[in-house]
């Protein structure tokens, strides 16, 4: 059996190409139809370093609600602040790879146990900050939906990309 890890010298090498791929691809540029491929190539080296070589069982550093960013920068896909136009109405559907897909209301997740952590956002637009989120656990959502073990990813569409026509 070889020895599979990495040395720093590989270490460094993978962090001189993958490192400035990672930013480019992170800001939205796909390089065209002669670079897109290899964009994607070292995405999946960046997904194969995040699962091999960092906990997958490790939560984000927290650190005290003194060290928040007093600006914390705001960040929206539509062309204006997005207002919710009718809290009352909006909902939270899951569905896709999991047994129990489901619309949560405004109501129910209210009603769900919530969490508060104040951690440390590294933004793809370049910016880092210090938050307070508090709300209903992801695991508390998954548990309820109970996936598949066909689902491997998340995607979350934010409420304003309909204004816009993407997803976040």
């Amino acid at each position: 059996m070889t020895d599979r890890r990495l040395d720093r010298r590989d270490f460094l090498r993978l962090g001189l190409v993958a490192g400035p791929t990672a930013l480019v691809a992170s800001c939205g540029w796909n390089g065209g139809p002669g670079i897109e491929p290899r964009l994607r190539a070292f995405s999946r080296v960046n997904d194969w370093v995040g699962e091999k070589l960092v906990s997958n069982s490790r939560l984000a550093r927290e650190y005290p609600v003194a060290d928040r960013t007093r600006d914390f920068p705001t960040y929206f896909v539509s062309p204006s602040m997005p207002v919710l136009p009718d809290p009352a109405g909006w909902s939270l559907d899951v569905g896709g790879a999991v047994k129990k897909p489901t619309r949560f209301t405004m109501t129910m997740l209210q009603q769900l146990p919530r969490i508060t952590y104040t951690v440390k956002h590294h933004c793809v637009e370049g910016w880092t900050a210090i938050g307070t989120w508090t709300g209903v656990s992801f695991a508390t959502i998954a548990a309820m939906v109970e996936p598949t073990s066909q689902g491997r990813y998340i995607r979350f569409d934010s409420f304003d990309a309909e204004q816009t026509g993407g997803g976040a």
